[in-house]
């Protein structure tokens, strides 16, 4: 599929042509796995054109994101529970 834009960078509709809107969606599978897609869609016919997905998992201490996008995947970071616990420490209090 060929991407159109306007002259003002937005994408166009491959149905109908017109400027599409950028929109996000949450969902909780039954298995814990959250999906987050993010997309195009024509205001006009409802076409949907998806930019992209992540799809992330919780295993034991890690924590697993997947980015679908573009036709290609790719594991962003795999956090474990001593990552997280340096990286969520609490900020010190500020002397003054």
């Amino acid at each position: 599929m060929k991407i159109m834009v306007d002259s003002n960078g937005r994408m166009l509709c491959p149905v109908c042509k017109i400027p599409m809107d950028y929109a996000m969606e949450t969902e909780k599978n039954s298995n814990g796995e959250r999906r987050i897609t993010r997309y195009y869609l024509c205001p006009a016919c409802g076409t949907r054109v998806i930019d992209e997905q992540l799809l992330i998992t919780i295993e034991e201490n890690t924590v697993k994101v997947l980015v679908l996008g573009n036709g290609k995947q790719t594991i962003i970071r795999r956090i474990t529970s001593s990552t997280a616990k340096r990286k969520l420490r609490k900020p010190r209090r500020a002397i003054g």
